[in-house]
Formats: structure tokens, C-alpha cells, sequence
């Protein structure tokens, strides 16, 4: 794969990691298409990006703290190795996030995003998951 692709694909990731961690929604819409489809924590569909920003990002980030995505285990899939159009992202995240007695507890997750290229080759995302880590679910 083309090493300016997996910068961009990466780059992507910091600068959204950065938005959640800053709790800066409005650079973080710009990074997602309008018609963005989500699932998430809070909801089981989000439709459009007002959804998206409503049912999860307004729960979620309020109560984080250092958000990031682990790079050692972050892989991607692009249609085209040269000039991709899109590209599918499977990374595992970890946070802490702040209880409702304001201390704070690690999270750790997986997430899958779905990029897209848009005017000017900036990437967008056209899909987001982001769930916790399963506990306890192989114990009978």
C-alpha cells in the first residue's frame, strides 16, 4: 500500500482522536460526510450526522478523557493500493472515562470506520461503529 495513503489514513485517526479529546464537535462533523450511518453505544442506528452528534458523541465525549486509537492494532483496507475512494478502518481505542462520581475508569473498545474520499481528497467518514471491549462473554 502506498505510504502516503496509510499517513493519510492515519493522520485521519490522530485528528479525530484529537476532537474527541478536545470535545471539539465542530471540527470533528467536518470530518464525517451528512449522511454518515453509526452504531454505537447510546443507540443501536444513527442516521445522518445530527443523529450521530445527538444520540452518541454528546453522551460519550462529555465524559471522556484521553481518547486515542492504538496504532499497533489499527488495520485498513482500501479499494485501490495507489488512489483509493475508500477505505475501511478496524482499530482498537482505549480512553478513561469519567463516572457520574467524577472519577475516572479505563475504557477500552474496537472500532470500524468506513472512509471516503471527498472534493480535494480529504477522507470522510460515511460510517462509524464504536463499541467496549465484550467482558465475561466466553464464561459459562
Amino acid at each position: 500500500m502506498d505510504i502516503e495513503v496509510r499517513q493519510s489514513v492515519h493522520q485521519w485517526l490522530d485528528e479525530f482522536a484529537m476532537c474527541v479529546r478536545e470535545k471539539d464537535f465542530s471540527s470533528g462533523r467536518k470530518m464525517f460526510s451528512e449522511d454518515v450511518i453509526g452504531f454505537g453505544t447510546w443507540t443501536g442506528r444513527m442516521v445522518g450526522m445530527e443523529d450521530l452528534l445527538i444520540s452518541q458523541w454528546s453522551n460519550v465525549w462529555s465524559k471522556t478523557e484521553g481518547f486515542e486509537f492504538d496504532e499497533d492494532y489499527t488495520d485498513f483496507w482500501c479499494n485501490d493500493a495507489i488512489e483509493p475512494t475508500q477505505c475501511t478502518v478496524a482499530a482498537l481505542w482505549k480512553s478513561t472515562g469519567i463516572g457520574e462520581d467524577g472519577r475516572g475508569f479505563e475504557r477500552k473498545g474496537r472500532s470500524t470506520i468506513v472512509l471516503k474520499r471527498h472534493l480535494g481528497n480529504e477522507w470522510r467518514a460515511i460510517h462509524s461503529h464504536f463499541s467496549f471491549f465484550p467482558h465475561n462473554n466466553l464464561s459459562g
